[in-house]
């Protein structure tokens, strides 16, 4: 998420709101709230979280008009409207991998 979000901002997506959420390790986790060719994109780096997917999509379904969460179990995001892309599996460079992943987002705005 933390690579969509630097694509977006590097391409003019200015920031609305940003929080980084404490005690996600081994990285700090993040919302935002950005507003990129026309449209609010909400990003929601912390939804394989317990709870956290719910409190995503009821804090930003109002207030976005693109909510992007990342669950990497996979187990939440089962009923439309949502388009579901699963993470491109590792054959090599995490980074590359990362960055398929990221294209395939940023397509999707």
């Amino acid at each position: 998420m933390s690579m969509v979000y630097a694509t977006l901002i590097s391409n003019g997506a200015a920031i609305q709101e940003f929080t980084v959420i404490q005690n996600t390790e081994p990285t700090e986790d993040f919302e935002t709230l950005l507003f990129y060719k026309g449209k609010r994109v909400a990003i929601c780096s912390h939804g394989d979280i317990a709870g956290n997917y719910n409190k995503a999509v009821s804090s930003y379904s109002a207030k976005a008009d693109v909510l992007i969460i990342a669950d990497s179990t996979g187990s939440q995001m089962t009923q439309p409207p949502f388009v579901i892309l699963s993470k491109t599996p590792l054959n090599g460079s995490e980074v590359q991998a990362n960055a398929t992943d990221c294209h395939k987002i940023i397509s999707l705005i």
